[in-house]
């Protein structure tokens, strides 16, 4: 049985134009071209080579750069827009949908606390709604796919990996949680086609269906 929703933020409650993610790309690679005093064509080629060892532009920062919080702080108030409106197409979700979930749920994002809660306040959906907002910090700046940052999440829910279901939008973050035991849920957008080794949807309104499919199947074992 399920016993926890973990919903992703980014392009998972709301989706976004394609403009958001070059944005945040561009600002990563100024902040690094800054940091590092390199010209941004240096400073792109270094955070490809470098996320692709260590998950994320912000895990090497951390990790291999050995930046201290503050400094890391600063990084994620820079790449991530104060003003998320524009960039939002239409949410997924609405409160009342929200409500009529079966199992509690939870948001589980790479980005920080204040961009979670812009992202709520835009799409017009309360905090309170949700057991726990998982950012980034809170997981010691190793986000997905880290299996550090869903270990941290499932500790503090007190569950099992096989007690929680994620929905994502991204593969190697869904396939993470498989591997540790648990569920995940690949939402998919367009020019995505499968096939993959799990459940794919194409809006979160098809979670329900989803849900009730993989608890007859849970009861049946």
């Amino acid at each position: 049985m399920i016993r926890h929703i973990l919903l992703d933020l980014d392009d998972t409650l709301y989706e976004g134009s394609e403009h958001l993610s070059s944005v945040v790309d561009a600002r990563m690679t100024e902040f690094v071209a800054r940091l590092l005093e390199v010209p941004e064509d240096q400073a792109l080629r270094m955070r490809r080579y470098y996320a692709s060892r260590y998950g994320s532009t912000l895990t090497w920062l951390s990790e291999g750069c050995g930046l201290p919080a503050p400094l890391l702080d600063a990084f994620l108030e820079y790449v991530h827009p104060e003003d998320i409106r524009p960039f939002i197409l239409r949410p997924e979700v609405d409160e009342t949908w929200l409500a009529g979930l079966e199992a509690p749920f939870s948001i589980f994002t790479n980005a920080p606390l204040e961009h979670a809660l812009r992202v709520l306040s835009a799409i017009d959906v309360s905090p309170g709604l949700f057991t726990r907002i998982f950012d980034v910090r809170a997981c010691g700046y190793r986000g997905k796919p880290h299996a550090s940052a869903y270990q941290h999440v499932l500790s503090s829910l007190g569950i099992p990996a096989s007690a929680s279901l994620l929905v994502d939008d991204r593969e190697e973050n869904v396939r993470a949680l498989a591997g540790l035991g648990g569920y995940g849920v690949l939402l998919l957008r367009d020019g995505q086609e499968g096939p993959y080794p799990f459940p794919t949807i194409r809006s979160l309104r098809e979670l329900p269906r989803i849900l009730e499919e993989l608890d007859g199947r849970l009861a049946r074992l």
